[in-house]
C-alpha cells in the first residue's frame, strides 16, 4: 500500500480510522449466543432487511392491483397478510413451526385461544375517546371545558400509576 502524500487526505484517513475505532461496537449488529445452536444470532443494527421485505411486498401488491399509490390498499390489508412472506424463510419456519409447513395447523391450534382474545380486544368498541372524533362533537359549545376535564383525568391517572 502506498503512502499518501496529500496531507489533507492523510488527515481525512486518520479521522475515519479514529471514528471506526471509537464507535466499532455500535457499527455492527449485536451477537446473541443461542443454546443448542452452533452459530450465534446476529441482530442487524439497522432495519434494512425489514424495509427490503416491505418493499418487495409493496412491489407484489403493485403488480396485482396495478396502481402507483398503494396507501389505501396497504391500510386495508389485514396485518396477517404481511406475515405470509415469512413462511418462505427457513429460520422462521424452524422457530415457529418446528421446521415444516406441515406443522402449521398444529401451531395454529395450539395458539388459537390467544389469537381469539387478541381479535376480541381489537373488535371491542372504543368508547372512551379522549379527543372529539366527529364534526358534531367539535361544534359543541363546552368542548374546551370537556377537554380540560379529560386531560386532568388522564394526568391524575398517570400520576396515580407512577405513585403506585
Amino acid at each position: 500500500m502506498s503512502r499518501e502524500v496529500d496531507e489533507d487526505k492523510r488527515t481525512d484517513d486518520r479521522t475515519v480510522l479514529n471514528y471506526l475505532e471509537t464507535y466499532e461496537q455500535q457499527l455492527v449488529g449485536h451477537v446473541i449466543p443461542l443454546e443448542g445452536h452452533a452459530e450465534p444470532l446476529v441482530v442487524s443494527r439497522t432495519n434494512n432487511v425489514l424495509e427490503h421485505r416491505f418493499g418487495t411486498t409493496k412491489q407484489g401488491l403493485r403488480r396485482k392491483v396495478g396502481t402507483k399509490k398503494l396507501t389505501r390498499h396497504v391500510q386495508a390489508m389485514r396485518a396477517e397478510a404481511l406475515l405470509v412472506a415469512n413462511l418462505e424463510d427457513a429460520t422462521y419456519l424452524e422457530l415457529v413451526c418446528g421446521g415444516s409447513l406441515a406443522n402449521l395447523p398444529v401451531c395454529f391450534s395450539e395458539h388459537w385461544h390467544l389469537a381469539q382474545s387478541i381479535r376480541r380486544e381489537r373488535q371491542a368498541p372504543k368508547t372512551n375517546h379522549p379527543l372529539p372524533n366527529s364534526k358534531k362533537s367539535l361544534r359543541e359549545p363546552n368542548l374546551l371545558d370537556n377537554l380540560k376535564q379529560l386531560v386532568a383525568k388522564i394526568v391524575d391517572q398517570a400520576s396515580d400509576k407512577t405513585a403506585a
